[in-house]
């Protein structure tokens, strides 16, 4: 198989009508720059899953599903709250709860063995790719 399922490539791509800048000047926009070290590993790590799996369309429409989750849970539950200044830990506590915990429910057996800190890397993968913001 060697094609991006559609809804794969929406979130490889960057978002349309946004300002390019790296990750690292969007986590300092979001005062989120302490996590810098792990928010690049974390994207790096998962990146390399995605790309191994690109030549089957099962994984993409299943990395596809999990990043659609991703973003729809944080802007529909991070965000706001982002938006509302609060502190980091209850941030963190919020992205556990509204995106790790459900995201791991549904990898059930977790044939495609993605783990917390890759789960992490979607975030990132998104923030790098302009899809989620933190400020």
């Amino acid at each position: 198989f060697c094609e991006i399922v559609e809804e794969l490539l929406h979130f490889k791509n960057y978002a349309k009508n946004s300002e390019v800048i790296g990750i690292e000047k969007k986590l300092e926009n979001g005062k989120r720059l302490k996590y810098l070290n792990f928010a690049e590993r974390t994207k790096e790590k998962f990146a390399k899953k995605l790309l191994q799996n690109e030549h089957s369309e099962t994984a993409q429409l299943i990395y596809a599903f999990l990043l659609a989750k991703v973003y729809t849970s944080f802007e529909n539950n991070i965000y706001p709250r982002l938006a509302e200044g609060h502190p980091d830990i209850f941030i963190n506590e919020l992205i556990s709860e509204h995106i790790v915990k459900p995201l791991e429910d549904i990898l059930g057996e977790n044939l495609l063995r993605i783990y917390e800190n890759e789960i992490f890397g979607m975030i990132y993968f998104l923030t790098g790719n302009c899809h989620i913001k933190w400020n």
